[in-house]
C-alpha cells in the first residue's frame, strides 16, 4: 500500500558563479542517506551518500563540507541507484572514500555537499532532540534516512538505523518480505463431501469435528508429478462415493501491528486443481477458474487441466487484522469425473522498512532526573509475550560502565516492567540518554532523554512517537496526561504579498508646501560634534540647541532670493571654528497625503554643503563627499560658492509616515576660515490628484504573524507556555485566552497594531517564517504540544497564501489542523475595489523588433495566475477623430451568467479550465467577466483575446493611428499585473491592479471559518500500484472526526463511466478500506472517498471528488525488462484528448492526473506538454511538465519535473536525449551552469514507451537558489524566438493551429526601456510580479555598443569570465538552432545575479546536439567574436577551452559515459559514433587554441628577472605565462594573488614583503590550482611595513552569534541579525603592517584587499554587512576601521560553531580553531549580545583551539575596533603603584586577587565567589572579572593536600554575568577531594 506521507570550489579564480548560502532549495540527484555522527568509542564517523539517479554520477571534485570537509578525487563515481560512504579514518565501515578532515558535532550541525561548480546539492541540519531521533546520539546507530527519495532538511524524514553500526553502503531499510505461509504450511481441511454450512468462512474448525482434518501442504490427490512435494494425501477422487466436488481448506498466520503499519502488498503464488474461491477472514479476496456470482457448494471450476504453479497475485489488504489472521480456501473440481485435486499455497507480505526502531519492547515512562529514586518502565506492545534478558538498558555517560541486561523472564503482551536506579546500578541525569538495547548490543530498540521532570508516551505509542510531559508518575501503570486542547493555531501569515511596482496612474500630481522657507527650525552652532547619530532623535531647545526662522545664517553681502531671519554667530569668530551646523524641524503628513504621496521635493539654499536626513535616514547630499560623514569633514564645492537655489533633491515617498516626520539637515562649511553660513529649506509633497494613485517601488512585505484561538469552554492561563519551530516565542507570564478569544503573535507587533487597531497582540516573536513550507509548535508550560501545523505553499495548500494577497485560515477550528484540506486563503475578494484604466499609443512596432501582423486582436492576460473582475473593456481607434469602438462584447451583459462571454476566445492558462466565465458583479454593477488564471499569460494559446470588429466588419489595425484601451477592473486574488494589447505587441501596457493594503483576518474570525468542516483524511492510497489484469485493488485512508465517522463511501469508475459506490468498512484505527473489484487490462479507474460525520457534515478525498485525479492503471507495466527507473503518468481519456487536441497544444494550464514513479504514487499531479510550437505536435518530440503537490515533491525536494524527448537531430531526428551528453561534460567541465539530468523509461499519454531525459531543477528558483547567494532573488530571462501560426480552424474568429506557422526573432540588442519591448524575446521566467527587465536591457545597451566601447565596458554589466567558459564549453558541442551558433535568435537563459547585478550566461535547450561539423568554427557566435577582440578576453576563453579539452570534452574520458548512457535510451545504438566526433572536435580545438595565442613559458620579467629593491610592499612585479596559467601565488601559501593582465600573456601581480630580503617563489597556478611552474626573484624590503604574519597579527574577537535587530534597526531595514556578525584583527607589532592577502579558508570566505596597511596596535574588523555594522556600531566605536565585508559572497560564521581557519598572504597559520555554541565554550557569546574573545592571542603559548582561552566581551555588543581587556599594571598604577603580593588593607587577599576578582587595595574585599554544584558534586565555580587576560588561572586537585595533579581538574566553561564578571566552572574527576586555584601573571 503506497501512503501519501504525513559557483566553483574555491580555486584559483576561475568563473566562479557565485556561491549560495540558503537552503534547501536543492536538486534531487545525491543525497545524504546515512550519517555515523555519533559511534561508540573504538568506531568511526561516516557519512553515506545515495544516488537517487538511475544514472551514474561523476563526484569528481564534489565536497562535502560543515564541521566535516571532503573533496572527492577525480575519477569519483556513484553508480545509480547505488551508495558511497566517506569514513573520517581509513577502514571501519568498509568506505573505499576518505579521510574526512574534522569531525561531526555529536549535537548536532549542518553537512552540505556540494558539486565541482559550488552548487548546493543537498544539505542536512541534524540535530540530537526535539524532532530529530536521540538513539543515533551515542548508541552506536546511526542517523538514516526512512527512505531513500526523501528530502534530507525535514527531521520527520529520519530515525535510527535501529542496528549497531549502521548499514553503510547498502539500503538502510530495503523491503522485507515475510512468508506468511508456505506451500508446506499445515492446513485444517474438510474433504468429507459434507456440504458445510453457508458462511463456512466466517469462522474457525476444530479438528476431529464435522469431518475436519489436519496435514501440511501441498494436500492434493495426484497420481501425475507436481512441481512441489505432497505433504498430506487425499483421497483420490474416483474412490469417493458419492463424489466429492468441493473440499475446504484454513489455516491462521500472524501480523504485528508494526508489519501491518508497514504493509506494502500481500502477495499470493498457488498450485490448484482446478478452481478455487479464497477468503481472508471471511471475506472473499480471490477466484481461480471460478465465474462471477454467488457460489455453491456443488458449482464447478470453469475450465480443467493440470495443476501449474500460478501468481503472484496482489491481494487486497483491507481485512488484515494485528494479530491473528484466518485463510480459508475452498477447491471447486472442474467436473464429476476429475481423477486428482491438489491444493498448495504461499502467502507472502512485503513490508516497507521506514524505521530501524522494534516495537518489541518499548521505553514508556521515565522518572526525572532529579528524582530521589531514577527509574524507567518498559512496555510490550507486540503481540506476544518477549524474553526479558534478551534487552539491555544503557546510560552512555556513566563512566563506570552504564549497561544493565534485564533479568531473565517473560514480560507478557500488553504488559510492564519497573526498572529502578537499584537495578541498573546508575541513573540518568538531566538531557543524559538512556538506550534500550538487544542484551548483544547489536540493536537499539528505543532511547529517551532525560529531563529535570517525568516523560511518557501515550497508550499505543511506538518508537518514533516522542515523550510527553505525564499529569503524574505511574510507574506500572497506564499513563496518565493532562494535555490543554483548547487553543489551536487557527491562521498563519507566513508569506505577505509584495508591493508590485507601479507608475502614478489615472490622475495628475500636483505641489502642495508642507514646510516653507519661513518654518521656525532648531539648530545647534556650538561646534560641539552629536555624534554620527545624531539624526535619530530630537533634540529639544537648550544647551547646544536653540530656535529660530528660516532662512538662518550669516552674510555680510549676500542677496538671496528669501530673507535671514534668524542671523547666526560670524563664523569667524568661532573660536574654535564651526565646520559643521545642524538644523531639525518636524512636519507633519496627514493619512490622504500619505495616501496620495508621489515624492517629496527639498528645495534648499545651502553654502557650503549638506547632508540632509528624513526620520533618521539619509535621503540625500549636496556638496559633500561619499563614505563616513562626521563634524569635521567639509564640503567639496569652492568655499568662494554662494547658497542659490539649485534643482530640488527629490526624496521618496516611502520614508515618510502619517504623523511627524522629522527634517535633520547638517551644513559643513568648505573649509576653516570659511566666512558665511546659510540654510534654508522648502519642503514640498508632490501629491496625486483626486482619483489617482500614487507610484510606488517594487518591495517585499515583512509582515508576518500567527493567530491563537480559544474553542474551548474555559480560560486559560498560558505562562510559561511557547511557540516554537521555524520562529521561538515564549508567552509573558499570566497571559490568559477565554473561550472565543483571539492572540495574535507577530513579527512586528506594533505595525500589525496600526494596520489591525483593537486586536489582541501577544508579542514579537524571534526568527522567520519559512515561505515554502513550515513548522510550527504551540507547547504548554511542562512542553507538551498543545498544536501542531506543518503548512506548506500549494499542492493540497492553498497557494493563494504563499505571497499572493491570502493569509492562511484554518476553515473549522474543530478539524484536524495538520491536514492541508482543513485550511483555506483568507477571502480577500471583498475587500478590493474597482478601478478604471486608460491608455492610448500609436498602434506601431517598438524599434528594432519585427512583431508579427498577421491578426487584428485585442488580447490581454495576468502575468501570472491569479483572479480579477473585468467589465467595459473598449479600444476605440482614432480617440480623436472617428472614436470607432472596436470591442464587439465589451460589457458582457448579453451573456448569460456562469458561460463564457461572446466572441471572446479564454485560452490556456486563462480559459481551458472553464473557470473564467460571466457572473453578476457581487458589487451590484450589472454582468461582469470573472477571469481566472491558472498561470502567466503568454501569446502562444494562454490569454483571453477578441477579434477587433465595427459593426458587421471585421477592422484590421493601422499602424498609423492612435488606439485608445479603456476597461474597469478589480482584484480578488494572486497576481496583480494585467497585461492589455493589441496583436501581436502594438498599444502594450501591463497595468497594477490595487490590491487592498490589509490582509488576512487577524484577531477576528476567519473570512472562511465554517461551524462543522466534515471529516479529515490521511495516508490516502491503493494497493497494488500497477494492478494485473483482474486483480482487485484496495483503497484505504484513515478517516477522523471530532464528531465521530459515520459512514465512508469509496467512489470509483472505469474509463470516466458511470461512477460505482462501495461502503468502505474500518479496519480499526479509524483505516478505513473499500476494494474495486479486478478489471480488464488498460482499464483506467478512478477513484475518492466520501466521509460523512455523525451531524451530516461531508468531505470528499481527495478534496475535489470527482475532479480529482486519482487514478491507475490495470495491466500498465509494459517494459520491466527496461533498466531505467519507471515513470507512469496515467490520466483519463478525456483528459489526453483536451491535452492533445491541436489547438492547445501550446496551453500551458495544468491538467490532472496520477503519476506512479518506481513504488511511490502521486495523485492529482498536474500535466502540461512542453517544448515548443514546432516540438509539441510532434509525437517524437512532445515532452511532458509535471507539477507535484508541495507535501508530497518529487524525490522529495523538487515542484516540478520536465520530460523531455526532443533530441536525436544528428541522427535523423526520430527520437533521441542526446543532449545528455553535453550536460554532463559541462557539468564535469565546472564553472558553467549545467543540469544534472536523469533517464527514465517514460510510459505517458499520446506517445511511444520509451526512454526520456527526467529534467531536474532546470533553471528553477530551485536551482537559483542552490547556486547563487540569494538567487531566486535574480530575474532569469528566456532569448527565444516569437513562432505565431499561419491558421485558424475557422476565419478570423477560429482558434489558431500552432502549425504551419512562421518565427520572429532580434539579436541581443537595444530594444528600448518599455518592458513590453522585451516581453517576448526575453521571457521573463521567475518573479513574474517583480516585471523586472532592467538587467536584459543593461545587456542589449551593452551589446549595442561598438566592440571597444563594448569590452571597456563588459565587466560592469556581463560576468565576462563566465560568459566565455560558456561560450567556449558549448562550442565544442557543435550545437545548432541556438544563440550560441549565431544560428537562430534563441535558446539561451541570461541570469541577472542579485549579488552584483551582473548577467550571466546559461546553456539552454541543446537539442540540436552535435549537429555541426566537428571541424566548424568555435567561434561562431558574433557576440563573442567582439569579446574577443580584447587580448584579456581572448586569453580567458582559449584558456576555458583547453581546460575543459583537458577535464571532459575528450574521448578518453566521454566514451565510457557515451556507452553508460546508452545502456538506457530507447533505439539509439547509433549514439556511440559521437565518441569518434568528440575525438576529432577535440583534435581540432586544440590545434585551434595554439593558433589563437602560441605557448610561452612562465616566469618573472620585472628588472629583467634579476633581484631588486623595495621601499614600499605590496611590490609590483610583472611577468608572463601561457593560458594554462590561471592565477599566481606565493610558494607555501594557499592565498591567490590578485593578478592583473595587461595581454594575452603578460600579467602583473602585488606582492607583500616581510622584512629585509625576501626570496620570492611565485607558483603559476592553472584552473584547477594546480601548480604548472614557478619563478624565482629576490626582492630587499627597504621600507618599514611588512606583511601580516603570525608573529604581528591575530586574531581578537569574534562576533558570531549576534544579538537580535532591535527596533530601529528593523526599521533601517536589517532583519537578519546574523547581518551584524565581525571579526576583529590586530597588529601587536610596534611597526605598520599590510594586512592584504590574510584570507578565511575556513569558516567565511573572504581575503583582506591588498595594501590594507594596519598601523601599530590598530585593531581593524571584517564585518559581515557593512551598512548594518554601521547602523549599529558607528555611533559606539567611531574607531573602528572596516577593511572588508564578507556576506555579499554567500558565507557567514554558523552560530552553532565550526572551524576558523586564517591564513597570511605567505600560507602561515594566523588562527585555527573550532568553537562551538555549547560548553566548555563561552555559551554567553551564543545570541545573547556578547562577542567571543580569546585571552592574551599576542602570548605564542596561548593555544585558540582550547576553550579556556577564549571568554565573552565584558559588554552587550561586543567592542570592535577597541580591547575591553585591562591588566595589572594599569591597575596597579590607579591604586598606588601596589605589588601584586602585597595587601596593604589586610583583607587577607592579595592584590593580585583583588585585580581578578575586580575588587580594590584601598579596602577590605569580599573573597572570591566559588560554589559546588549541589546536583553534581565534581562541578564547582568560582567567579572572577571580565577582562583581566594577563592573570593565568591554574586549578590542581588532591587527595592528601600534599601530592597536587592540574589533569584532574577539567575546564567546563564560562558564564558572562552580565555585570563585569563571569563564573569559570571547573571539573573534579578521578577520586580527588581538594582543589586549589592558583594565580599567576603572564
Amino acid at each position: 500500500m503506497q501512503l501519501i506521507p504525513r559557483s566553483w570550489l574555491l580555486v584559483p579564480a576561475l568563473a566562479v558563479l557565485g556561491l549560495s548560502s540558503q537552503a534547501p532549495a536543492l536538486d534531487a540527484v545525491v543525497s545524504f542517506n546515512e550519517l555515523m555522527y555519533h559511534p561508540r568509542d573504538d568506531e568511526l564517523e561516516w557519512v553515506e551518500l545515495h544516488n537517487m539517479m538511475t544514472v551514474d554520477v561523476d563526484l569528481s571534485d564534489w565536497r562535502i563540507s560543515g564541521g566535516i570537509d571532503y573533496q572527492f578525487p577525480a575519477g569519483t563515481v556513484i553508480a545509480g541507484g547505488g551508495h558511497l560512504v566517506v569514513e573520517g579514518l581509513a577502514g571501519g565501515a568498509g568506505a573505499t572514500h576518505g579521510p574526512f578532515q574534522g569531525s561531526l558535532n555529536n549535537n548536532g550541525e549542518r553537512v552540505r555537499l556540494r558539486n565541482n561548480s559550488d552548487r548546493l546539492m543537498d544539505e542536512i541540519d541534524f540535530g540530537d532532540s526535539g524532532r530529530w531521533p536521540i538513539s543515533p546520539d551515542g548508541s552506536g546507530t546511526s542517523l538514516a534516512k526512512r527512505r531513500p527519495r526523501l528530502a534530507s532538511g525535514l527531521p520527520e524524514n529520519w530515525t535510527s538505523s535501529g542496528v549497531a553500526g549502521g548499514t553503510p553502503g547498502s539500503e538502510n531499510f530495503g523491503d522485507t518480505s515475510v512468508k506468511l505461509l508456505e506451500f508446506d504450511s499445515t492446513w485444517r481441511y474438510d474433504e468429507s463431501g459434507i456440504t458445510p454450512p453457508a458462511g463456512w468462512e466466517d469462522s474457525a474448525h476444530l479438528v476431529g469435528v464435522d469431518g475436519w482434518e489436519e496435514g501440511p501442504g501441498v494436500l492434493a490427490a495426484e497420481l501425475n508429478a507436481l512441481p512441489l512435494a505432497i505433504g498430506t494425501n487425499l483421497t483420490l477422487p474416483g474412490l469417493n462415493d458419492p463424489f466429492v466436488l468441493t473440499y475446504y481448506f484454513e489455516t491462521e498466520f500472524t501480523l504485528s501491528a508494526s508489519q501491518l503499519a508497514n504493509l506494502q502488498e500481500l502477495k499470493l503464488r498457488h498450485l490448484i486443481d482446478d478452481g478455487a474461491v479464497f477468503y481472508l477472514n471471511g471475506d472473499e479476496v480471490w477466484r481461480y477458474k471460478m465465474d462471477p456470482g454467488l457460489i455453491a457448494p456443488d458449482d464447478t471450476a470453469n475450465a480443467g487441466g493440470e495443476a501449474q504453479l500460478a501468481g503472484p497475485v496482489s491481494l487486497p489488504l483491507g481485512d488484515l487484522v494485528a494479530g491473528s489472521n484466518r485463510f480459508s480456501v475452498e477447491v471447486h473440481q472442474a467436473s464429476d469425473t476429475s481423477s486428482d485435486v491438489v491444493f498448495g499455497l504461499e502467502l507472502e507480505a512485503l513490508i516497507s522498512g521506514t524505521s530501524g526502531e522494534s516495537a518489541e519492547l518499548l521505553i514508556s515512562e521515565v522518572s526525572s532526573g532529579d528524582s530521589p529514586l531514577f527509574w524507567v518502565e518498559l512496555h510490550n506492545p507486540s503481540a506476544g509475550p518477549v524474553e526479558l534478558s534478551d534487552f539491555a538498558l544503557e546510560n552512555p555517560a556513566n563512566p563506570g560502565g552504564g549497561v544493565h541486561v534485564l533479568a531473565a523472564g517473560s514480560l507478557a503482551s500488553g504488559a510492564r516492567l519497573l526498572v529502578d536506579e537499584t537495578s541498573l546500578g546508575f541513573r540518568v541525569s538531566d538531557e543524559g540518554r538512556l538506550f534500550l538495547e538487544s542484551a548483544t548490543g547489536d540493536r537499539v530498540l528505543d532511547a529517551v532523554r532525560v529531563k529535570n521532570r517525568p516523560l511518557a508516551r501515550k497508550e499505543g505509542a511506538t518508537a518514533q512517537d516522542r515523550f510527553l510531559t505525564p499529569s503524574e508518575t505511574t510507574p506500572g501503570d497506564s499513563n496518565r496526561f493532562s494535555i490543554e486542547d483548547a487553543i489551536v493555531i487557527n491562521e498563519i501569515m507566513y508569506h505577505h504579498r509584495p508591493q508590485p511596482k507601479r507608475e502614478a496612474q489615472a490622475a495628475g500630481v500636483s505641489p502642495e508646501v508642507v514646510s516653507d522657507w519661513n518654518e521656525p527650525w532648531r539648530y545647534n552652532q556650538s561646534g560641539n560634534d552629536p555624534g554620527a547619530d545624531w539624526a535619530q532623535s530630537a533634540h529639544p531647545v537648550g544647551g547646544d540647541w536653540s530656535s529660530g526662522s528660516g532662512l538662518l545664517g550669516f552674510d555680510l553681502g549676500g542677496i538671496f532670493p528669501h530673507p535671514i531671519l534668524t542671523n547666526l554667530t560670524w563664523p569667524a569668530l568661532n573660536n574654535p571654528y564651526v565646520v559643521t551646523y545642524y538644523f531639525e524641524r518636524e512636519i507633519t503628513l496627514t493619512q490622504d497625503q500619505i495616501n496620495r504621496l508621489e515624492e517629496v521635493e527639498l528645495r534648499h539654499l545651502v553654502d557650503d554643503g549638506a547632508v540632509f536626513h528624513v526620520n533618521g535616514a539619509e535621503v540625500g547630499r549636496f556638496c559633500m563627499p561619499g563614505g563616513a560623514i562626521d563634524a569635521t569633514t567639509v564640503a567639496t564645492c569652492p568655499a568662494t560658492n554662494d547658497a542659490t537655489l539649485k534643482d530640488p533633491l527629490v526624496v521618496p515617498s516611502g520614508v515618510f509616515v502619517v504623523g511627524a516626520n522629522r527634517i535633520s539637515v547638517e551644513v559643513h562649511q568648505a573649509e576653516i576660515g570659511n566666512a558665511d553660513i546659510i540654510f534654508g529649506l522648502e519642503v514640498t509633497a508632490m501629491l496625486v490628484d483626486a482619483g489617482g494613485i500614487p507610484s510606488q517601488d517594487y518591495a517585499e512585505i515583512g509582515e508576518e504573524w500567527i493567530e491563537l484561538y480559544h474553542r474551548g469552554t474555559e480560560p486559560v492561563n498560558m505562562t510559561g507556555w511557547s511557540l516554537d519551530g521555524t520562529i521561538a516565542f515564549q508567552f509573558p507570564e499570566d497571559t490568559t485566552m477565554s473561550p472565543g478569544d483571539y492572540l495574535v503573535v507577530a513579527r512586528d507587533p506594533s505595525a500589525l497594531a496600526a494596520k489591525f487597531p483593537g486586536i489582541a497582540i501577544a508579542g514579537e516573536f524571534n526568527g522567520r517564517l519559512n515561505n515554502d513550507q513550515g513548522y510550527l509548535k504551540l507547547e504548554d508550560a511542562v512542553q507538551n504540544p498543545v498544536d501542531e501545523v506543518h503548512y506548506y505553499d500549494g499542492g493540497r495548500w492553498p497557494d493563494t497564501a504563499d505571497g499572493n494577497g491570502s493569509s492562511l485560515e484554518l476553515q473549522d477550528s474543530n478539524a484536524d489542523n495538520f491536514l492541508a484540506e482543513s485550511w483555506a486563503a483568507s477571502d480577500e475578494s471583498g475587500r478590493g475595489s474597482w478601478q478604471s484604466f486608460t491608455h492610448r499609443a500609436r498602434a506601431q512596432r517598438f524599434p528594432g523588433t519585427g512583431d508579427p501582423s498577421t491578426y487584428h486582436e485585442f488580447i490581454f492576460g495576468l502575468l501570472d495566475a491569479g483572479e480579477i473582475l473585468l467589465d467595459d473593456l473598449s479600444v476605440i481607434e482614432d480617440p480623436d477623430g472617428t472614436a470607432r469602438e472596436l470591442i464587439q462584447n465589451g460589457d458582457f451583459e448579453g451573456d448569460p451568467v456562469d458561460t463564457t462571454p461572446d466572441h471572446w476566445r479564454m485560452l490556456g492558462t486563462h480559459g481551458l479550465h472553464g473557470r473564467s466565465l460571466v457572473i453578476d458583479d457581487p458589487d451590484g454593477g450589472g454582468k461582469v467577466l470573472h477571469v481566472v488564471a491558472t498561470g502567466p499569460m503568454w501569446h502562444q494559446q494562454n490569454q483571453a483575446e477578441i477579434t477587433l470588429k465595427s459593426g458587421n466588419s471585421f477592422v484590421a489595425i493601422n499602424s498609423n493611428r492612435d488606439y485608445q484601451i479603456s476597461f474597469r477592473a478589480k482584484w480578488l486574488t494572486g497576481n496583480p499585473l494585467l497585461n492589455t494589447r493589441l496583436y501581436f505587441d502594438r498599444v502594450a501596457k501591463t497595468h497594477v491592479l490595487l490590491q487592498p493594503v490589509p490582509c488576512g483576518t487577524p484577531g477576528t474570525a476567519n473570512s472562511t471559518a465554517i461551524a462543522n468542516l466534515g471529516p479529515s483524511t490521511d495516508q490516502f492510497g491503493h494497493a497494488p500500484l500497477r494492478p494485473s489484469s483482474g486483480a482487485p485493488v484496495t483503497i484505504q485512508g484513515i478517516v477522523s472526526d471530532p464528531d465521530g465517522v459515520a459512514a465512508v463511501t469509496l467512489h470509483w469508475s472505469t474509463n470516466g463511466t458511470t461512477y460505482n459506490q462501495v461502503a468502505m468498512v474500518d479496519a480499526g484505527g479509524g483505516l478505513f478500506q473499500g476494494q474495486v473489484p479486478g478489471q480488464s487490462a488498460n482499464t483506467k479507474v478512478q477513484f475518492y472517498l466520501e466521509a460523512e460525520d455523525s451531524l451530516g457534515a461531508m468531505t470528499t478525498f481527495p478534496a475535489a471528488g470527482r475532479e480529482s485525479r486519482a487514478l491507475y492503471r490495470v495491466g500498465a507495466e509494459t517494459s520491466s525488462a527496461h533498466p531505467a527507473q519507471h515513470l507512469e503518468i496515467v490520466m483519463l481519456n478525456s483528459d489526453e484528448a483536451v491535452l492533445g487536441a491541436n489547438t492547445n497544444l501550446m496551453c500551458n494550464h495544468r491538467i490532472g492526473g496520477t503519476l506512479i514513479y518506481e513504488d511511490e504514487v502521486f495523485y492529482d499531479v498536474r500535466v502540461r506538454l512542453k517544448g515548443s510550437q514546432r516540438g509539441r505536435p510532434d509525437l517524437n518530440r512532445r515532452g511532458f511538465s509535471i507539477a507535484f503537490n508541495a507535501d508530497q515533491k518529487f524525490r522529495g525536494v523538487l515542484d516540478s519535473i520536465g520530460l523531455d524527448r526532443s533530441g536525436g537531430w544528428k541522427f535523423g531526428r526520430t527520437f533521441g536525449q542526446d543532449e545528455i551528453l553535453i550536460w554532463h561534460y559541462l557539468n564535469r567541465a565546472g564553472g558553467i551552469p549545467a543540469l544534472h539530468n536523469d533517464i527514465v523509461f517514460l510510459d505517458a499519454p499520446g506517445v511511444s514507451n520509451g526512454s526520456a531525459q527526467l529534467q531536474l531543477a532546470r533553471f528553477s528558483n530551485e536551482f537559483l537558489e542552490s547556486q547563487f547567494a540569494n538567487g531566486a532573488e535574480g530575474a532569469l530571462y528566456n532569448y527565444e524566438l516569437i513562432y505565431y501560426p499561419t491558421t485558424t480552424t475557422g476565419g478570423v474568429e477560429g482558434l489558431k493551429r500552432p502549425n504551419p506557422d512562421s518565427v520572429v526573432g532580434v539579436p541581443v540588442r537595444d530594444l528600448g526601456d518599455n518592458n513590453e519591448a522585451w516581453r517576448y524575446y526575453f521571457q521573463l521566467r521567475n518573479n513574474q510580479v517583480k516585471d523586472d527587465f532592467g538587467g536584459i536591457m543593461s545587456l542589449g545597451e551593452l551589446f549595442s555598443m561598438g566592440s571597444s566601447a563594448m569590452n571597456v565596458n563588459a565587466d560592469t554589466v556581463i560576468d565576462v569570465d563566465q560568459w566565455l567558459r560558456c561560450y567556449a564549453g558549448v562550442s565544442l558541442s557543435a550545437v545548432g538552432d541556438s544563440y550560441f551558433d549565431n544560428g537562430n535568435a534563441h535558446n539561451a537563459r541570461f541570469y541577472h545575479r542579485p549579488s552584483d547585478g551582473r548577467i550571466l550566461l546559461f546553456p539552454w535547450d541543446m537539442d540540436f546536439s552535435f549537429v555541426r561539423g566537428s571541424t566548424s568554427s568555435l567561434t561562431i557566435n558574433s557576440d563573442l567574436t567582439r569579446l574577443l577582440q580584447d587580448p584579456v578576453h581572448k586569453r580567458l576563453f582559449w584558456g576555458h577551452m583547453n581546460d575543459i579539452l583537458r577535464k571532459s570534452y575528450s574521448s578518453g574520458y566521454m566514451a565510457f559515459w557515451v556507452n553508460h548512457y546508452k545502456s538506457f535510451l530507447t533505439g539509439q545504438g547509433n549514439i556511440t559514433t559521437l565518441t569518434s566526433f568528440i575525438q576529432q572536435r577535440a583534435a581540432y580545438a586544440t590545434q585551434q587554441i595554439r593558433s589563437a595565442v602560441p605557448p610561452v613559458g612562465f616566469s618573472i620579467t620585472t628588472n629583467g628577472g634579476n633581484a631588486f629593491n623595495s621601499a614600499v610592499t605590496p611590490v609590483q612585479v610583472a611577468g608572463d605565462g601561457w593560458i594554462t596559467v590561471r592565477s599566481i601565488r606565493l610558494a607555501g601559501s594557499n592565498t591567490l594573488l590578485p593578478v592583473t593582465w595587461t595581454d594575452q600573456n603578460s600579467w602583473q601581480v602585488q606582492v607583500p614583503l616581510g622584512p629585509g630580503l625576501n626570496a620570492v617563489t611565485l607558483e603559476a597556478l592553472d584552473l584547477d590550482g594546480n601548480v604548472v611552474s614557478s619563478d624565482t626573484i629576490d626582492v630587499t624590503n627597504t621600507g618599514t611595513v611588512v606583511a601580516a604574519s603570525p608573529a604581528n597579527f591575530v586574531l581578537t574577537e569574534l562576533m558570531y552569534n549576534p544579538a537580535d535587530p532591535s527596533a530601529a534597526e528593523l526599521a533601517a531595514g536589517f532583519d537578519d541579525k546574523d547581518q551584524f556578525e565581525f571579526a576583529e584583527f590586530q597588529n601587536i607589532s610596534a611597526g605598520p603592517v599590510d594586512a592584504g592577502g590574510v584570507t578565511f579558508d575556513a569558516g567565511i570566505e573572504f581575503t583582506i584587499p591588498p595594501g590594507t596597511q594596519v598601523a601599530p596596535s590598530q585593531r581593524v574588523v571584517l564585518v559581515g554587512n557593512a551598512a548594518a555594522f554601521q547602523e549599529r556600531y558607528a555611533a559606539l566605536f567611531p574607531s573602528a576601521t572596516v577593511v572588508g565585508s564578507y556576506q555579499s559572497s554567500g558565507t557567514g560564521f554558523r552560530n552553532q560553531g565550526e572551524r576558523i581557519h586564517v591564513l597570511a598572504a605567505d600560507g602561515q597559520t594566523i588562527a585555527d580553531f573550532s568553537y562551538d555554541q555549547n560548553a566548555p565554550w563561552p555559551e554567553s557569546a551564543d545570541g545573547k549580545g556578547y562577542s567571543l574573545i580569546p585571552i592574551a592571542p599576542e602570548e605564542p603559548s596561548v593555544d585558540l583551539a582550547l576553550p579556556e582561552n577564549w571568554r565573552s566581551s565584558a559588554a552587550l555588543g561586543g567592542n570592535p575596533g577597541e580591547s575591553d581587556a585591562i591588566d595589572y599594571a594599569t591597575w596597579s598604577t590607579a591604586h598606588g603603584n601596589v605589588q601584586p603580593l602585597e595587601d596593604p588593607e589586610g583583607d587577607a587577599l592579595v592584590a593580585l586577587t583583588e585585580y581578578v576578582i575586580g575588587g580594590t587595595p584601598q579596602g577590605p574585599d569580599p573573597h572570591p565567589a566559588t560554589a559546588i554544584d549541589p546536583d553534581d558534586l565534581t562541578l564547582f565555580s568560582t567567579t572572577v572579572a571580565i577582562g583581566v587576560d594577563d592573570a593565568q588561572l591554574a586549578a590542581e586537585s588532591s587527595s592528601d593536600l600534599l601530592s597536587w595533579h592540574p589533569e584532574n581538574v577539567v575546564y567546563a566553561g564560562s558564564v558572562n554575568n552580565g555585570d563585569g564578571t563571569r563564573t569559570i566552572w571547573l571539573r573534579l574527576s578521578g577520586t580527588d577531594r581538594f582543589v586549589r586555584l592558583r594565580l599567576t601573571l603572564r
